[in-house]
């Protein structure tokens, strides 16, 4: 049985726009954006390591989901790493990435977004 996903619950839009290169002065150069609507941030800070030793992994986290994300990528892999992410009018990268598969098949579910 799958995680029902309520569309409702869907209610933010995103532009993401890989990284190309590297300009002057090492300013990073960005694609084109593609815009995905009916994701999901949550503004949930991530950490790692205990008491005073931590250290900030994400400040939120993007989900996509194949079933009602626009443009869903089906593409993913470790280019989308430091691509920049606009939510909000604040710009973040993608740090890390999941992709997760539907149990009985090998299709792609749903991909989570780590941004800093």
């Amino acid at each position: 049985m799958t995680l029902q996903i309520d569309p409702h619950w869907l209610v933010h839009s995103v532009t993401v726009s890989k990284k190309t290169g590297e300009g002057d002065y090492n300013k990073p150069e960005y694609a084109d954006p593609f815009t995905y609507d009916h994701v999901r941030v949550d503004m949930t800070k991530e950490y790692t390591g205990t008491g005073n030793d931590r250290t900030i992994v994400a400040n939120a986290t993007v989900f996509l989901f194949a079933k009602f994300t626009g443009n869903f990528p089906v593409d993913i892999d470790d280019t989308w790493l430091d691509a920049k992410l606009t939510f909000n009018g604040h710009d973040y990268l993608v740090k890390n990435w999941s992709p997760y598969s539907e149990p009985t098949s090998a299709n792609l579910w749903s991909i989570e977004l780590k941004v800093i």
